[in-house]
């Protein structure tokens, strides 16, 4: 792995942590996830980020938190959102099925995931051409 994907990689898993440490701010607190855990009625919307009742918080609350934490840990600069897309961009690069990665993201279907993320399947097509003809001795 180069240098740059390393990097790329440990920023990534710093932002998933303190995404999972979003839980644990005042706007979802231990109890309430432990209600949303044993009792899944609680959560009828299947909500990752909601109040105690289940019931939606503002995306500005996570966004505003989130920001906060990434200034406070120095990462660069990338909205909430954006951890979606890396998700999917990772996966991807690591050779995961289209149709898995589709379903994750919620995308009704593989034609969506495939057009928004033809970028990387690009990429992927040239390193299978350099691999190929390498085995080829070309």
């Amino acid at each position: 792995m180069s240098k740059n994907i390393t990097e790329l990689t440990q920023q990534y898993q710093d932002l998933i942590a303190m995404a999972d440490r979003l839980q644990s701010r005042k706007h979802l607190t231990t109890a309430s996830l432990q209600i949303l855990e044993l009792r899944p009625e609680f959560n009828p919307f299947n909500l990752i980020f909601c109040d105690e009742t289940g019931n939606p918080i503002y995306p500005d609350i996570v966004s505003k938190v989130f920001r906060e934490d990434r200034e406070q840990l120095g990462l660069p600069s990338i909205r909430f959102h954006d951890l979606r897309h890396g998700h999917a961009t990772m996966l991807l690069e690591a050779g995961e099925d289209l149709k898995v990665i589709s379903d994750r993201l919620g995308h009704s279907t593989i034609a969506i995931t495939a057009d928004i993320y033809a970028h990387v399947c690009d990429k992927m097509q040239r390193e299978a051409s350099h691999k190929l003809e390498q085995l080829l001795d070309i």
